[in-house]
């Protein structure tokens, strides 16, 4: 089953997750959002070089992500990209921004893990 699609997935995973925290690392200085400050924003935006990081790998695990599904059934990709993602986007979420993670998320990602390895099977 480790065919050629499936490194391809887990690779789009794995860029479409770090784009995901450097997304979440370029938006701390990002101020609050009203009509008056719409254009800082967008200025901001437009320079900060985390969101355009983000931009980029972006696009990188989009064009993985068709590559990986013109090879595997979207069934069987889906779920598992979805389920990796919210695995390691919590795990990782922890480690590098010390967002807590409650006894009942802990529980769901076990769960989750259940569910990833019954669907590749």
């Amino acid at each position: 089953m480790w065919t050629r699609g499936v490194f391809i997935l887990i690779f789009s995973v794995a860029v479409g997750i770090i784009a995901q925290l450097v997304l979440k690392k370029g938006s701390f200085n990002l101020p609050d959002f009203s009509i008056q400050n719409f254009f800082p924003i967008v200025k901001e935006v437009l320079t900060n070089y985390y969101l355009i990081v983000w931009i980029l790998f972006g696009g990188i695990s989009a064009f993985l992500w068709m590559l990986a599904i013109s090879k595997l059934g979207l069934s069987f990709a889906f779920p598992i990209a979805q389920a990796l993602s919210i695995v390691l986007i919590v795990l990782l979420s922890y480690l590098f921004f010390a967002e807590s993670i409650s006894s009942l998320r802990w529980l769901g990602i076990f769960l989750i893990i259940i569910g990833i390895f019954l669907v590749t099977k």
